[in-house]
């Protein structure tokens, strides 16, 4: 190839289709095919110069007709354009070889185009190309693309040969042949769909044991993350099951904490450790997991535990970060600062690294339908963990450099086990650990990252305790202040002054003793406050002491207003007539005019004019302080700038900052919140409704504002949030009680999810059901639940949940919109009833309980279940879970259908199924028909501290080989790989040939014998390798193991000197 060619530019292969001018308009596309086919020719004598850039320009334009009229691929005889471009896989120009799979990639239609590119031996050109060092890596990645174009057609992937998926393997696979990252990037996802499509093909091929390498030591943690879904949701279906040997050769994922030590970790080291223990933390969190792991008693897990024995505290640490992640109790503690952490971040910006366990009692629907799922997982996990000897580890590594996350653990297991197993199960292991041991938890707090709970006492937030102070010495502290003595306030002592009326003020006789004896103490420091003074009004926000200067007027206000002295003293000093004059300054009715107003926005942001807020906002909070400021009309000349405020914006800051310093427990201080939302400007009501939380206005209050003000469009939904929260934050039926006195529009809050929320939970009561009724929003919400139901949203919104439960980080599942509906309906009798009438075109809980009983007949008979119908199973036992955590739902299920669920969780081999039945099987403990079935099965039940049902069940005899019985037979009839090697159709001479290549290993150097052979009779006897010999041979590469070095050999042999790859172009099969 000349050196022109070689410097032709790859970019112009990789440009986007679309991103391409359109083709010439006024001609049919058929045209410009034909057209553009007739530039399509072999290279000969008279070629120009530039032919190899010619038909790579030809061959793009070709490339953009498909993609600009894709309704040509369905019209075209593909043949056709297979004979025209058949030189191209016979090309010495790379370039040349990857435009020729790019064009077949556009021309595939449907199966049928599949069909005519195998016949015509597309799948060899697919496996030299990927087996030989002499084609590019741009070959290879549009080999690739041709490859991924197979898999877009329904039933493509059986297409596929075992061939092409070793080719695939062994390009990966050996370490001798460098490829760039992004070919073997490529590879991998490529190799990780078609085991989603065609398992079968991956496994016989010799896939799998690749994936799990990819798995456990790809750089890429995308990839691994991906291969290690692919892998759980293959283990879900016992057909697939066995490929993997019931999960044992992932015991790989192990191999690195037996094979490596930690105790002087490189970067590099540490990283594959904590990608390592994130994929393990993923696997252990589901059924697939666990079920797994259980094999021979939970090995894994029993192998990952006995590190803990070891004297290398790094490993014991990752260790103890998988088992506290795996439970829920605290995140991998470097995952959120690791580059781990920081994809996920980019993959999902809302990541978060921390549980919440906060859910796991709620007692809102989904979550706690969830939460109790995940806490069945959560009582068997710890249960396998105690009986693993977890305790006793940890016991012994109390006193180390681990002692924080060994506490929290320790403690975890003792939390859990106490509330998701029946001490039937005997797992009380208090008297392994020692008193000594006890001292130490008790002394951690488990609710912060082990923090201790002796909270120091600055912490406690008390009123502080003041000693007793003798007379002689209280004159000695005010004389101290030295505001008797000075008038300048910037030399007073403002901490002693703090002092005095946090401390001795606060009592009566001594506040008398200085107004009678010293009244100039109170007159010079409300002469200093006083606005017209100009003392403290022009003191700037960066003023020495000015937080407690401010702290000290308003203690000021506070103990004037508690006694009966002080107040008369109030009444008569001239600062209350002052700060109501400031305060009419800025109201435009006042007839008052300032050129620059003391409460105007800019004084309050700059100076400590915001004191004379604060001030009013403390007189507002006592009986007195509200009469002084009726007094002096504060109110009215409040009133009158929110009355104004429509037409103005210039006093929104002052009414903003106002309202979070007033107390809302009076009619007059509630009225104007309620009339700033009814006449005043945008903003000014937007800024109220975001600090509402914080006005404590009282439950009628708020609902009354919320309800009358929710119609403003343009604060409908802020208000219907603050009215789920306000709700939200109690639980208490009282609030929707209360709300539906003032008729809370449903049509508004249904256009809002939280508002939705709380029409649901307006189910709860009765009167929330007829109020709902009287609208027809029951009847329409549950024909909108059927419909979920149909489109099998329900299964979609429940997975989406427990994988956002389980991994908070990151979520492969898209979020679903599901109007929790179906149980909330069935805790009222209201509600049961409107289910019982309901117009059922069948009865509904025959045909549900049918539908569930006879998919589970079918996979106890090993039959095996579409996708949809598995999709159904799920589907319906997580509505199973809806009715039966309901109040009234379960007396709607005959109690014969649940006599076989207990059988069914045993013999069942779908382990996610298995794990929604025994959530099931927990349920049962609702009803005295289903405690009577758990006791015939010999199962024990949870009872809460309330000494109820806590709807968790387990075997009486729970052992570690509970899982035993799913695993299946891993022994499979492997296709014969040397079935061709004694063929009768071989001539002597071709079975020796044959009898070489397989006769030497892959290490062409340390055994050089055949090799030398073969050399020779490629030599001195040529023409044994012919096309025929090669395609009798091909068949049995397309059976063997070679790597890629041998495959690459052995294709060298007999494409040099020969035309091979144009004779496998032009004979017909």
């Amino acid at each position: 190839m000349d050196n022109r060619i070689r410097s032709i530019s790859i970019s112009s292969l990789k440009h986007d289709p679309e991103d391409v001018p359109l083709v010439e308009s006024g001609r049919s596309p058929s045209w410009l095919l034909s057209e553009t086919l007739q530039n399509f020719s072999i290279k000969d004598k008279d070629a120009p110069d530039n032919f190899n850039q010619i038909i790579i320009d030809n061959s793009n334009r070709l490339v953009e007709l498909f993609t600009q009229y894709p309704s040509i691929k369905d019209d075209l005889m593909l043949q056709t354009i297979i004979n025209k471009i058949n030189f191209m896989f016979y090309s010495d120009v790379p370039q040349i070889k990857a435009c020729g799979y790019k064009i077949l990639k556009y021309c595939i239609a449907n199966e049928d185009s599949l069909y005519i590119l195998v016949q015509n031996r597309i799948l060899i050109y697919l496996i030299i190309t990927l087996s030989t060092d002499s084609s590019s890596d741009l070959e290879k990645i549009y080999a690739i693309k041709l490859i991924y174009r197979f898999l877009e057609v329904e039933k493509g992937s059986s297409y596929l040969s075992m061939g092409v998926i070793k080719a695939l393997m062994h390009l990966l696979d050996d370490d001798l042949f460098i490829i760039s990252n992004d070919l073997k990037h490529l590879i991998m996802e490529l190799m990780l769909e078609v085991s989603v499509q065609n398992p079968q093909l991956i496994f016989h091929a010799g896939g799998f044991n690749v994936l799990i390498r990819i798995l456990s030591s790809s750089s890429n943690i995308v990839i691994s993350m991906n291969c290690l879904i692919i892998i759980i949701k293959l283990l879900e279906i016992d057909e697939f099951r066995q490929f993997f040997r019931n999960g044992y050769n992932l015991n790989s994922l192990l191999s690195l904490f037996d094979e490596e030590s930690l105790g002087q970790a490189t970067r590099q080291k540490i990283q594959k450790f904590q990608k390592v223990s994130f994929l393990l933390t993923i696997f252990l969190k589901n059924w697939n997991g666990l079920i797994c792991c259980s094999l021979n008693n939970f090995q894994v897990l029993g192998n990952l535990i006995n590190h803990l024995d070891g004297t290398d505290t790094k490993l014991k640490e990752f260790v103890l970060d998988i088992l506290l992640d795996v439970l829920g109790v605290k995140s991998l503690s470097w995952l959120k600062n690791s580059a781990i952490g920081e994809l996920l971040v980019k993959f999902n910006p809302k990541a978060t690294f921390i549980y919440d366990s906060s859910e796991d009692d709620s007692n809102e629907s989904d979550t706690h339908i969830i939460a109790h799922y995940m806490n069945h997982y959560k009582g068997l996990l710890t249960f396998v963990l105690i009986k693993l000897n977890l305790v006793e580890r940890l016991i012994t590594n109390l006193d180390t450099a681990l002692n924080d996350k060994v506490i929290l653990l320790l403690s975890n297991l003792f939390k859990f086990s106490k509330m998701y197993l029946p001490p039937d199960l005997n797992l009380d292991f208090s008297n392994k650990i020692t008193l000594n041991s006890l001292i130490k938890i008790s002394n951690y707090n488990l609710n912060s990252d082990y923090q201790n709970t002796r909270i120091p006492a600055k912490m406690l937030n008390l009123t502080p305790c003041i000693p007793k102070v003798e007379e002689a010495d209280f004159k000695g502290i005010i004389n101290g202040t030295k505001v008797l003595t000075i008038k300048e306030f910037g030399s007073w002592d403002w901490d002693l002054i703090l002092l005095v009326f946090e401390g001795p003020m606060t009592n009566e006789k001594k506040f008398v003793d200085i107004m009678d004896k010293q009244p100039k103490f109170f007159k010079r420091l409300l002469s200093f406050y006083r606005p017209f003074k100009f003392r403290f009004c022009n003191l700037t926000i960066k003023t020495k002491d000015h937080r407690k200067i401010l702290l000290v007027g308003t203690l000021i206000f506070e103990i004037l207003t508690r006694f009966s002295n002080g107040l008369k003293y109030l009444y008569k000093n001239k600062i209350m007539i002052q700060i109501s004059e400031i305060f009419a300054q800025i109201d435009p009715l006042s007839g008052i005019v300032a050129r620059n107003p003391i409460l105007s926005e800019k004084n309050l942001l700059q100076t400590l004019n915001i004191g004379y807020l604060k001030f009013v906002g403390k007189l507002s909070e006592s009986e007195n302080g509200l009469k002084l400021l009726n007094q002096w009309q504060f109110f009215q000349i409040i009133d009158n700038i929110i009355e104004t405020s429509a037409e103005s914006k210039a006093n929104n800051f002052f009414v903003s900052s106002l309202f979070r310093y007033l107390k809302f427990d009076t009619y007059v201080t509630k009225n104007l919140v309620f009339k700033v939302l009814a006449v005043s400007n945008r903003q000014l009501k937007m800024k109220v409704i975001e600090f509402l939380p914080t006005y404590n206005l009282g439950t009628s209050a708020t609902l009354k504002l919320i309800c009358f003000n929710m119609y403003q469009k343009e604060f409908s939904e802020s208000l219907v949030n603050y009215l789920y929260e306000f709700y939200s934050k109690d639980k208490d039926s009282n609030i929707l009680r209360s709300t539906l006195k003032f008729n809370p529009s449903i049509s508004i809050l249904s256009k809002f999810p939280k508002g939705e929320a709380l029409l649901n939970e307006f189910l709860l009561i009765p009167e929330g059901f007829t109020y709902l009724s009287k609208f027809d929003y029951v009847n329409t919400h549950f024909n909108s639940w059927l419909n979920d139901k149909q489109s099998f949203k329900i299964v979609q919104f429940y997975e989406y949940k427990l994988n956002k439960k389980m991994l908070p980080y990151f979520n492969v599942i898209e979020p679903v919109e599901y109007k929790f509906f179906l149980k909330n309906l069935l805790d009222t009798r209201e509600g049961l009833n409107f289910f019982q009438s309901y117009n059922f075109e069948t009865n509904f809980i025959e045909e549900f309980t049918k539908s569930i009983q006879t998919c589970l007949d079918r996979v106890l008979r090993k039959d095996t279940l579409t996708d949809t119908e598995l999709r159904e199973l799920k589907q319906n036992l997580w509505i199973l879970g809806e009715i039966n955590t309901s109040n009234f739902g379960i007396q709607l299920i005959p109690w014969e259908f649940f006599e076989n669920f207990v059988e069914s969780f045993i013999k069942c081999d779908n382990w996610v199924i298995k794990g929604m039945l025994f959530y099931q099987i927990g349920m049962l403990s609702l009803n005295s028909e289903g405690i009577e079935v758990l006791d015939e099965s010999n199962w024990v039940i949870k009872y809460n501290k309330f000494n109820k049902f806590a709807n968790f069940s387990y075997p009486k005899d729970l052992s570690l080989n509970l899982f035993n019985n799913t695993f299946t037979s891993t022994r499979f009839s492997k296709p014969d790989k040397y079935q061709f090697h004694s063929t009768d159709d071989l001539s002597e001479e071709e079975a020796l040939v044959v009898e070489l290549i397989f006769k030497f290993p892959s290490d062409l150097v340390k055994f050089k014998q055949p090799v030398k052979e073969l050399m020779y009779l490629k030599k001195n006897h040529s023409y044994l390798f012919t096309y025929e010999l090669f395609m009798k041979l091909i068949k049995l590469i397309d059976n063997s193991s070679f790597n890629f070095k041998k495959r690459n050999f052995i294709f060298n042999l007999f494409m040099e000197d020969t035309n091979l790859l144009e004779l496998l172009s032009k004979k017909k099969k």
